[in-house]
């Protein structure tokens, strides 16, 4: 049988026959139903499974300092146009504060959900948040708990992760480093050939 290729239907990246993830841009690709194909497609699944490279907490950390400085920017000249002090996304009373907290759950949660789990930070880093069950495109439910951990509760987030951690099973329930990552059952892989 000759080796054929898929191509990405998002950015057309020529793909070895039995990809799962584009090489290109990290898109689930979609392979013909024939039962045959079925066959070897899930096989293929099983193998790159055992493959999947999770992202390390350097390079989530990094992607998360590049969204914050973004975000923080971004919230900061639009406060400035509405004539509000909204230096880094907080302003000096707390009713100022909400709109940064506001925007920066949409932030987030918008990135992950309809950009295939990828924030501005995360794209440049080659990484993404994923189902931890199909390797796939998050839920808008998972992007909701992801996106409110990280959001309003990170360090809350991140003490409850630590204290509540027990021996990790596999490399996969390591990879969840927040508490919400692992109620949202998210995990973060990385893109990097």
């Amino acid at each position: 049988m000759a080796s054929s290729a898929i191509y990405c239907s998002i950015c057309g990246f020529k793909n070895d026959q039995f990809a799962i993830f584009c090489q290109g841009c990290g898109e689930k690709l979609i392979h013909e139903n024939s039962p045959a194909q079925r066959e070897v497609y899930s096989e293929n699944i099983q193998n790159q499974n055992n493959e999947i490279q999770f992202s390390s907490f350097g390079d989530r950390l990094i992607a998360f300092i590049i969204d914050s400085i973004l975000f923080d920017v971004v919230v900061s000249v639009i406060g400035f146009a509405l004539g509000k002090n909204w230096i880094f996304g907080m302003g000096t009373h707390w009713s100022d504060s909400i709109p940064g907290v506001i925007f920066g759950f949409l932030y987030f949660f918008l990135f992950e959900a309809y950009n295939h789990g990828q924030t501005p930070g995360k794209m440049l880093l080659k990484i993404k948040t994923v189902d931890s069950k199909t390797f796939g495109d998050i839920s808008l439910q998972q992007a909701v708990i992801h996106s409110i951990g990280k959001n309003l509760f990170l360090i809350i987030d991140l003490i409850l992760a630590l204290f509540m951690k027990e021996k990790p099973e596999d490399a996969q329930e390591e990879n969840r480093i927040r508490f919400t990552q692992r109620l949202a059952q998210t995990s973060v892989i990385s893109l990097k050939v």
